[in-house]
């Protein structure tokens, strides 16, 4: 931060030749030891923003030490005339001084305590869906310290969402996407993001957003069938940008992260293909026999959804970011889908069977990789291998 006055207080950068020493607090702090930081201050510069205050005025001083460290003081000071003493600059005639304690909150000062401090936070990253997933991924994000993040919903937060949603009743019957956006911005500093309650073929048709702009894509949607639009969208335009597909299994059965990116082996339409039997789509990565009736509706409402608990989602989501630090370390070089094998107790009691692939799997998560991942009966990426 550069000298600057800040509404009745004025902020001063000092690069110490030798250490500089807080005050005995337990004593008043004396004038002289305040004019003793002031004559570190350019007298120009210093003359110029004290001019500005009132009579009741704050001055921190940030210190930057000859080891590197850098300390902040702070004072509440009534009263005192500017005196020009040579070269430097004075306070006389001081009725009161009050040390402060100083806590920075500032986005460079706060993400040195996170774990990935040294990520390129000026990735532009782009999330689909503002659910039950998407929300707690983009607050994941947020907080992991991106912080250019374009999302994408035209959905409504509804009374029946806020138990397994981010958000609570004071953000219902808005926007999802608008919501999310007061909520983070309202919390964390200097973040941007740009909401739109639209639906992504809708954006993407009418060129609104450009995905080669993105550095990173989410799909939170839980949809297989936008997911499958946006896999043959980024396929048939040939977007190198990587897709990564979040979505959550029936009654906590589940959880499945997919990470495909154009020029590797394999795509999003690669986990389906057509029952010998009936001819019907089906997704091969499900721990759910196809053919069955999951979605639920309450009481008779119009809106069915899809059965699983708020962990259920926060546990997708946790998957996901540590997907995101793969990236992020430029760990990928295939693509692929993990898999969590949930408990299917719950699950049976529905009256529901699960599938080969749910009996068959051992370990809790399974990661198939594109060369096992990849269907030759695809039509939208096996023709372009």
């Amino acid at each position: 931060m550069k000298n600057s006055p800040i509404l009745n207080a004025a902020y001063f950068v000092i690069n110490a030749s030798s250490y500089i020493f807080p005050p005995d607090y337990r004593n008043n702090v004396s004038a002289d030891y305040l004019n003793g930081l002031l004559k570190l201050i350019d007298k120009k510069i210093g003359s110029k923003i004290l001019s500005k205050l009132g009579r009741e005025k704050v001055i921190i001083f940030q210190i930057n030490q000859i080891n590197n460290k850098v300390n902040y003081l702070g004072f509440f000071i009534k009263e005192g005339n500017i005196v020009e003493f040579g070269e430097t600059l004075l306070l006389d005639q001081i009725e009161y001084i009050q040390p402060l304690v100083v806590r920075r909150a500032d986005r460079e000062y706060l993400l040195t305590r996170t774990a990935c401090s040294n990520t390129d936070f000026k990735k532009k990253i782009l999330v689909i869906g503002c659910g039950s997933i998407g929300g707690y991924l983009i607050n994941e994000l947020v907080k992991e310290g991106f912080s250019n993040l374009t999302i994408v919903d035209d959905d409504c937060l509804c009374n029946e969402n806020i138990f397994r949603h981010l958000l609570g009743l004071e953000y219902v019957s808005q926007k999802k996407c608008f919501a999310l956006k007061k909520y983070l911005t309202n919390n964390i500093p200097d973040i941007h993001i740009e909401a739109i309650d639209k639906k992504i073929e809708d954006i993407l048709l009418f060129n609104e957003i450009d995905l080669k702009e993105f550095d990173l894509i989410f799909s939170a949607t839980g949809n297989h069938n936008v997911n499958r639009w946006l896999n043959k969208y980024i396929n048939e335009n040939r977007i190198l940008t990587p897709a990564i597909y979040l979505w959550n299994e029936v009654y906590g059965i589940g959880n499945h992260v997919a990470y495909f990116k154009y020029n590797y082996q394999g795509c999003y339409d690669c986990l389906f293909d057509r029952n010998e039997d009936n001819g019907e789509l089906y997704d091969r990565s499900s721990y759910c026999k196809d053919g069955q009736k999951i979605s639920l509706n309450v009481h008779g409402c119009d809106k069915s959804f899809i059965p699983y608990g708020n962990t259920v989602s926060l546990k997708t989501v946790t998957m996901c970011m540590d997907i995101v630090e793969e990236v992020l370390n430029n760990e990928i070089r295939e693509n692929f889908i993990l898999s969590a094998k949930g408990n299917d107790n719950y699950f049976k009691k529905q009256g529901l069977k699960v599938s080969k692939r749910y009996e068959n799997q051992v370990e809790k998560y399974k990661r198939i990789i594109g060369k096992h991942l990849i269907n030759t009966s695809c039509e939208v990426c096996y023709g372009n291998k």
